[in-house]
């Protein structure tokens, strides 16, 4: 018996934005959990000096990568669906990310992200 190598399933995220600029490559994107740990850095950096956009971005590249690691997100701009409830759920968030923080990061406060998940669940008729 041979010991055999193998790889851990990749995680695979389709991250759509639209418009153009300096974050076009950045828009368009298959990822893996390492790049999203690349992403998040270069678009704070772009962010940084001064593209503007970047920091929504990089909140979003965040908060996958701690979805996908199962720990909770910062800046709650990750959702996901219970097939158990048929609803959706914003996913685990950290109750030490404040709003503040989340301006910062060009994200919606915390209750915004928490409208958005009875919004998701509102028959589609009432919306």
């Amino acid at each position: 018996m041979t010991d055999a190598h193998v790889e851990p399933p990749e995680f695979h995220v389709v991250v759509r934005r639209r418009g153009r600029g300096p974050l076009a490559p950045y828009r368009w994107a298959i990822t893996t959990l390492f790049s999203l740990v690349i992403a998040g850095n270069e678009l704070l950096d772009a962010a940084e000096r001064g593209a503007e956009e970047g920091f929504p971005l990089a909140a979003e590249a965040i908060d996958r990568e701690c979805l996908q690691l199962g720990v909770p997100q910062r800046y709650g701009t990750q959702y996901v669906f219970s097939p158990v409830t048929g609803e959706w759920l914003l996913y685990q968030w950290d109750p030490a990310t404040s709003d503040v923080e989340r301006r910062a990061m060009g994200v919606p406060p915390l209750s915004e992200a928490l409208a958005r998940v009875r919004e998701l669940n509102r028959p589609r008729d009432e919306r």
